[in-house]
This record gives structure tokens, sequence and C-alpha cells, in this order.
């Protein structure tokens, strides 16, 4: 799947459960995602008899938010690492 990042706001950090399914997030800054070579996800929405709800848009599988948040050393209780970057991206999906 290919995207392109079309938002450069570096104060668009929000809680995970603020973005609405089909929303762009990644974890780092827009900046950081041009340089770098960090995933793009998109919020999925899914039955409740499964817990993936999150797509990365570079291998195209999905997953369990909780599995992929960041977690550090420095955020015992994890209230940070449920905030992304929500990014603005145009997405060109090909259905074969």
């Amino acid at each position: 799947m290919k995207y392109t990042i079309t938002s450069q706001d570096k104060e668009a950090l929000t809680e995970f459960d603020q973005i609405k399914e089909g929303e762009v997030f990644s974890f780092f800054d827009p900046e950081s995602v041009q340089r770098g070579n960090h995933s793009i996800y998109m919020k999925i929405k899914v039955p409740n008899t499964t817990s993936v709800n999150i797509l990365d848009l570079g291998d195209g599988k999905a997953y369990d938010f909780s599995a992929k948040k960041r977690n550090t050393i420095n955020d015992p209780d994890e209230k940070q690492g449920n905030r992304v970057y929500k990014l603005n991206a145009k997405i060109n999906i090909v259905v074969l």
C-alpha cells in the first residue's frame, strides 16, 4: 500500500482513543517519520470477535494497538504510550 504524508503538524499528538477509524497515525512525529523508517498505522473498525484495531500501512498486516504502542521506562503508568501523532495522509489502494 502506498501512502504520502501530507501533514507536518508536530503538535498533532493526541490520545489513541480520540482517533477515529480510518485516520492515520504514527508513534513518532511527522519529521521523524519522513527521515526514518517508522511505521505508519491506520485505525480500523473490526468486529468485537477480534482484538486487532490498527493496520500497518507498510506491510498491510493488522495488529492490536496495545501490542504495538511505545512503552518506555519513563512512562510507568503507560499514559504517554497511548499518545500518537495524528497524520494527514494520501493513500493509494489497489485491489487485485
